[in-house]
């Protein structure tokens, strides 16, 4: 069983069709999908009746961690606790081996059996490169995020795909980890996962997942790689531009 999971709040939630649908059609391997929330609310509980797709889903709620989480919140481009909850899944699979997270704003377009299996060694991540941000240092310039004084030249990896190894994140305690250095540097959520990690990450071929980008230029620079992403990190409903990549999950 490959355990994949989404973590997702009120603005997401409703949004989810397409990437779950994108996986019923494209795993080829028994999965189960938890979706990680910060409440259960009762218009989800309506959502749920009268959707198939989500009655498969598994439930966490993550409310017991938000009190942690607000007392760490940057100053900045945060808007989300959920961004966070990533942090807390090895916690709810201390018996599995490896899970797959993925961004509720993605849609799945292969079977995901192939990146479960990859080896990833003693990493404790496995995590695709952000080639809009030559390293962590143009990353926390191109996010507005203040410069500090540790050498920022490691690479910058995407956080909307992760192959997580949970027993090894569990025994060195990574959670807790992130969380200080958030406490101790006001910076966002990738770029304590890139720092803290640096020497611990498995750089997944480029082809996994594309960089989700708004500037249109920036689109069309990495328009083939775009073509070839195994998953497309698009925010779909932003913008009709990106129609070609999802229409075929629509349902």
């Amino acid at each position: 069983m490959i355990n994949i999971c989404i973590c997702v709040n009120e603005k997401y939630f409703h949004l989810l069709n397409p990437l779950l649908y994108s996986l019923k059609l494209n795993m080829k391997s028994e999965y189960k999908v938890n979706l990680i929330m910060d409440e259960y609310k009762k218009i989800y509980a309506k959502f749920i009746k009268d959707n198939e797709l989500y009655q498969e889903c598994n439930i966490h709620i993550n409310n017991n961690n938000n009190s942690i989480l607000k007392g760490i919140m940057p100053k900045g481009k945060v808007k989300s606790l959920m961004q966070y909850y990533r942090w807390f899944i090895p916690e709810l699979f201390p018996n599995e081996e490896k899970v797959i997270y993925v961004d509720a704003d993605c849609i799945v377009n292969y079977d995901l059996t192939e990146l479960y299996n990859i080896d990833i060694g003693n990493n404790i991540i496995g995590a695709c490169r952000d080639f809009f941000n030559q390293d962590l240092q143009q990353s926390i310039i191109h996010q507005g995020q203040p410069i500090y004084t540790y050498d920022f030249t490691y690479p910058s990896y995407l956080s909307g795909l992760l192959l997580i190894n949970v027993k090894k994140w569990n025994k060195y305690n990574i959670t807790n980890q992130l969380i200080e250095f958030i406490k101790l540097n006001n910076t966002c959520d990738i770029i304590a996962m890139s720092w803290v990690l640096k020497n611990d990450i498995f750089e997944l071929d480029k082809t996994w997942i594309n960089p989700t980008n708004k500037d249109i230029n920036m689109q069309k620079k990495y328009e083939h790689d775009i073509e070839k992403a195994k998953i497309f990190h698009i925010k779909w409903w932003e913008t009709k531009n990106n129609l070609k990549y999802y229409e075929k999950y629509l349902i």
